[in-house]
């Protein structure tokens, strides 16, 4: 079927001078509406009858043009063997059978007509200049063999080339190799000066073990294997580009291309970060700078305009947190564990690297919501206050913030701490501790079997008032003092303390388990002070206010 597409082209036809019956005549010929399969028969009949050829004073003027003719001559190797280019090329939009054709009709004129001596290899090479001319691109330029040597003598750089078949998971891996050697030896590879043969995975077309199967198979097959840097460039089409990596490493890649946080067309490249921490996390050191994540993060964001998803590995939000209680209270133990060993090497369930290694933080690990347990909370209390709540008060507590939680989902830090005091440590009313006197009863042959006195001040609703009593000790003799002023019987089932801060003026916390005997409910009540003692007796009223054995006057 015959193309009846119009092809527009002036050609400058230059003719020697000594040629031309007139000095310095030039000629121009015009083709217009030429089908392109009748271009070569209607150029011939053309030169015999000159029917476009145009005197002005005498003298033909010549409109010379510089024309960048693009064409892409050649084999498609990677769409396969010895096939020309589809007619929209590698997804550049050039019509390939198109360019083909004019390309022969303008050499066919110029055959004709153009008298000088044509440097055939000249001409070819500014074919290829003006491909790269035409993308417009600033860093984009076509350097023959000989330009290029002449350029880094001058320049006096050292370079390395790099060779990438872009459709390299869809060749057949024979042929793909008899490409690369062909470029190997064209380059001239040597030991001393290797090049990049980078093998990309373009599209993922297959699992990730096809991918390194494909990596090993060149690997081995390689001439002069010293003087190739083998490379890999995997995207994420298929989610398994930081796999399909890995393993092409085990295979015999030395070299991974990839991008932050696997930016990239479509679903992306692998991120090379992601591979660095996981390197880092086997104890191979990447010999990248990752130490600070978030700075990278904050680069990133700028720059991409692109967010990092909350459940990024090692960079998101929410990757060093957990919210399942089995998690949180594993994560808890873990840490404790570590502590308590003093161990330099870094076992914590659930976390894979020390967040601090990369220039994360411990607070976020344990977070909050209805999905937690009672380990996460206290892991809160303990991590953010320094309060290492009792393990029989884990659930009490956690119950308190369980609640919460269902009403409103997340619940931060902070908000745990206000409800702690307000359950716990504010706890004053009707039955507020104010002051304690302590007396040393040994040696006192009246005071018996005890060997302590106390003397407390309170305000009940707001009213003052004063006991004494005696124990051993003053948590006894409070308690005791406690029974016989208000009639309640209670019992003091536990007691644990500990410093909140280290140093002179370090707060103390004391936690006390009552049980009402009448009753048989129990709670805690939880008291802080710099004096221990004094703690301790704010820890019983706090007790007393939950379980609400005062109702006041």
């Amino acid at each position: 079927m015959q193309d009846t597409d119009t092809v527009h082209y002036i050609v400058a036809v230059k003719r020697k001078a000594d040629e031309m019956d007139v000095k310095d005549k030039e000629m121009t010929i015009e083709l217009e509406n030429v089908s392109e399969e009748g271009a070569t028969e209607q150029a011939e009949e053309s030169s015999d009858k000159k029917q476009h050829h145009k005197r002005k004073g005498g003298c033909f003027k010549t409109v010379m043009l510089a024309f960048a003719m693009v064409i892409v001559v050649g084999v498609s190797f990677f769409a396969g063997r010895q096939s020309v280019m589809t007619s929209s090329g590698f997804g550049t939009g050039l019509n390939n059978g198109t360019i083909l054709r004019k390309l022969s009709l303008l050499e066919a004129y110029t055959g004709k007509y153009y008298l000088n001596k044509i440097d055939a290899d000249n001409v070819e090479q500014n074919i290829y200049k003006g491909f790269a001319k035409g993308l417009q691109d600033p860093y984009a330029e076509y350097y023959t063999k000989e330009e290029f040597k002449q350029l880094t003598e001058e320049d006096g750089g050292n370079y390395r080339f790099e060779y990438s078949p872009e459709s390299f998971t869809g060749t057949e891996l024979d042929f793909a190799l008899e490409i690369c050697t062909a470029v190997q030896k064209t380059w001239g590879a040597t030991k001393e000066n290797p090049i990049i043969i980078n093998l990309p995975s373009t599209v993922e077309m297959n699992t990730p073990n096809v991918y390194a199967d494909q990596i090993e198979w060149m690997n081995r097959h390689f001439e002069n294997r010293e003087s190739i840097i083998l490379s890999i460039h995997p995207h994420n089409d298929r989610g398994t580009g930081v796999a399909s990596a890995e393993l092409a490493l085990l295979a015999g890649a030395e070299r991974v291309e990839g991008t932050l946080f696997g930016n990239g067309e479509r679903t992306g490249n692998v991120d090379v970060l992601n591979i660095a921490y996981n390197m880092f996390s086997q104890g191979i050191n990447p010999e990248l700078e990752i130490g600070h994540v978030n700075d990278i993060i904050g680069i990133y964001e700028r720059c991409c305009k692109i967010p990092i998803h909350p459940r990024h590995p090692y960079a998101g939000k929410l990757v060093f947190t957990a919210f399942s209680g089995s998690h949180q209270d594993a994560i808890n133990k873990g840490v404790q564990a570590m502590k308590e060993r003093k161990s330099e090497i870094w076992q914590v369930p659930y976390l894979p690297i020390d967040p601090a290694d990369i220039g994360r933080e411990y607070e976020p690990i344990v977070r909050i919501n209805s999905q937690s347990g009672k380990g996460g909370v206290a892991f809160v209390m303990d991590t953010y206050f320094g309060f290492k709540l009792p393990k029989a008060m884990h659930k009490e507590f956690a119950n308190v913030i369980q609640k919460i939680s269902e009403k409103q989902g997340e619940v931060s830090p902070q908000q745990i701490m206000d409800n702690f005091k307000r359950e716990y440590l504010d706890q004053k009313e009707p039955l507020h501790f104010k002051k304690l006197r302590i007396e040393d009863l040994s040696g006192d042959a009246e005071s018996g079997e005890f060997d302590t006195k106390v003397i407390v001040d309170y305000t009940l609703a707001g009213k003052p008032g004063t006991f004494d009593a005696v124990g051993n000790g003053p948590i006894d003799a409070v308690k005791r003092g406690l029974q016989v002023t208000f009639g309640m019987n209670i019992r003091v089932l536990d007691y644990e303390e500990h410093a909140l801060q280290n140093g002179s003026n370090a707060q103390a916390a004391a936690y006390i388990h009552m049980m009402d005997a009448e009753s048989g409910r129990v709670t805690y009540g939880v008291g802080v002070s710099s004096n221990i003692t004094r703690a301790s007796v704010r820890a019983m009223f706090s007790a007393v206010n939950r379980l609400e054995l005062v109702t006041g006057v």
